[in-house]
């Protein structure tokens, strides 16, 4: 998953500034989170200000038998401010695809979904 979003009014936007990952689980089968990386991205005295989601601002929370949480809150938000994060999700759930909104509650420029599945496993 890979996601770039540009930030016009932080007053509105606070449904990504916390953004929430649902992990499923069931038994010994569960899906994992690899190569996570968030950033802010301000543009100051004309140069390109990063500032990464802190290890502080990320929290891993067991919901119940079926559900992980993994949030995370990004820092340094300010109007203009573009926001990115990416993460590759693993699943040995292999009797269910996760499912992806291609669109969302504001525009959408570019949707891409792509999903890997051994061969002997029909979809």
């Amino acid at each position: 998953m890979y996601v770039r979003i540009k930030i016009y009014d932080k007053d509105k936007a606070s449904d990504f500034l916390n953004k929430t990952i649902n992990l499923r689980k069931g038994g010994s089968k569960r899906e994992r989170i690899s190569n996570f990386k968030a950033i802010t991205y301000n543009l100051e005295n004309g140069n390109v200000q990063e500032t990464k989601v802190s290890n502080e601002n990320i929290f891993e929370i067991n919901e119940n038998k079926y559900l992980d949480l993994y949030k995370f809150t990004f820092s340094n938000v300010k109007n203009g401010s573009v926001l990115e994060y990416k993460y590759i999700l693993t699943s040995t759930l292999i009797w269910d695809i996760p499912t992806h909104y291609f669109e969302e509650q504001i525009p959408i420029l570019y949707s891409y979904y792509s999903f890997e599945h051994p061969d002997f496993i029909l979809y």
